[in-house]
C-alpha cells in the first residue's frame, strides 16, 4: 500500500480581548477561505494536515492535526490577554509529540507520522497576533528554532504588534496593512499558496518552500 507524506500546518491564533468585533470575525472568514482553497487542490488535499493553537490568556491545542477532509475549522471567541509564551510552549509539545509518531512509523494522541521507509514534510508554522505578548515568550522561542520545523511565518494583524517579537520568532514577518475582512482573506489565501508549493516538491521535503510574493494588502517586515 503507499503511502502519502503528510504536510502539517500550524495556525497559532491570537483570540485576545483586543482582536473582539470586526478582527476576529476575519479572522474566521479567513480560515474558511484557506480551507476552501486547499481543499480545491488534489495534491495539497492528500497532503495537508492542518492544526489549530488558540491563544489569548492560556492556549489551546483546539484543532489536533488531521487530514484536510477531516478537519473542521475551530470555535473563535475572544477575551483575555495574550499568552504567546504558552502558545509557543504548546506547540513545541505538539512538535515533539509529532515526531515521536514519525518515528515509531504511527501516530500518537493525533499526530501524524510517516510509515516505516517513509518521512513526512518538517510543519509549517504560521503565527497571527495583533498586540504585545503578555508572557515570557523568549525560551520558548529559542527552542522553537531548535525544532524541526520547514518554516515559521509570523504575521502582525494591524499596526500595534511588537515587530520585534515577531522577527526574534521567524524567517519571514508579514504585516497587515489593515484589518479590514478582505486583508486576512489575502493572507489566508498566501498561506494556502505557501502549503501548495510545499506539497509539489516531494524529493525536497525538509526544505523550506519558495514562499510567493504577498499580497497587495500584506507587506514583507524587512
Amino acid at each position: 500500500m503507499s503511502y502519502s507524506p503528510k504536510l502539517p500546518i500550524y495556525l497559532l491564533l491570537d483570540c485576545s480581548s483586543s482582536m473582539s468585533g470586526a478582527p476576529i470575525e476575519a479572522v474566521r472568514q479567513g480560515v474558511k477561505a484557506l480551507l476552501a482553497d486547499l481543499r480545491s487542490d488534489q495534491q495539497t488535499l492528500e497532503t495537508a494536515h492542518p492544526a489549530v493553537i488558540l491563544f489569548n490568556s492560556t492556549a489551546r491545542y483546539v484543532s489536533p492535526i488531521t487530514a484536510l477532509e477531516d478537519f473542521h475549522e475551530p470555535t473563535l471567541e475572544t477575551g483575555g490577554t495574550s499568552a504567546l509564551g504558552a502558545a509557543l510552549r504548546l506547540l513545541g509539545l505538539c512538535l515533539e509529540q509529532q515526531l515521536a509518531g514519525r518515528s515509531t512509523g504511527g501516530s500518537t494522541g493525533g499526530s501524524t507520522g510517516g510509515s516505516a521507509g517513509h518521512e513526512d514534510w518538517y510543519p509549517l508554522v504560521f503565527i497571527m497576533t495583533d498586540g504585545y505578548p503578555t508572557d515570557y515568550w523568549q525560551e520558548e522561542a529559542l527552542k522553537l528554532k531548535s525544532k524541526k520545523v520547514g518554516m515559521v511565518v509570523a504575521c502582525a494583524a494591524g499596526d500595534t504588534t511588537n515587530l520585534e517579537v515577531l522577527q526574534e520568532l521567524a524567517e519571514t514577518v508579514l504585516q497587515l496593512n489593515s484589518l479590514y475582512p478582505e486583508s486576512f482573506k489575502t493572507y489566508f489565501r498566501w498561506i494556502s499558496d505557501s502549503a501548495k508549493t510545499k506539497s509539489t516538491r516531494l524529493p525536497n521535503r525538509r526544505t523550506p518552500p519558495d514562499l510567493p510574493p504577498p499580497p497587495l494588502r500584506v507587506r514583507v517586515v524587512p
